[in-house]
């Protein structure tokens, strides 16, 4: 499990704590520690990875706002794919509920802004 923690830390420069694995319709919870406090959550959707922000429920579509977009290499994804899944039944209540909402429902993601790309956005 640390194999996956460790290239995944690798792509996104920074340390995740918690993985949510949506392949084919698929979903599967992967956690680094079960007894600490997820701050930094990726969900990886066909193939893409995004750092986790914000998540609603409307109109049967789950919006997700993420704060970066990863490309998941092939090698990880295979890793992910026959990695175990952990319990998500100990997980914070968002992600347990987001890990259920993402087994019913269709997704639309929407990258949100943070100061930096503002303050890009103002220098141009």
């Amino acid at each position: 499990m640390n194999q996956i923690f460790d290239k995944i830390n690798e792509i996104t420069h920074d340390r995740v704590d918690s993985i949510i694995f949506v392949q084919s319709n698929n979903v599967k919870y992967i956690v680094r520690d079960p007894k600490c406090i997820l701050i930094n959550n990726l969900l990886i959707y066909e193939g893409k990875g995004y750092l986790l922000d914000w998540y609603d429920l409307e109109e049967n579509k789950i919006k997700i706002g993420y704060l970066k977009e990863y490309d998941i290499p092939d090698t990880v994804i295979e890793m992910l794919r026959e990695a175990q899944e952990d319990n998500i039944d100990y997980t914070e209540p968002p992600i347990f509920q987001l890990y259920y909402l993402l087994k019913k429902y269709p997704v639309n993601f929407i990258k949100v802004l943070d100061v930096e790309d503002e303050d890009e956005i103002e220098d141009v």
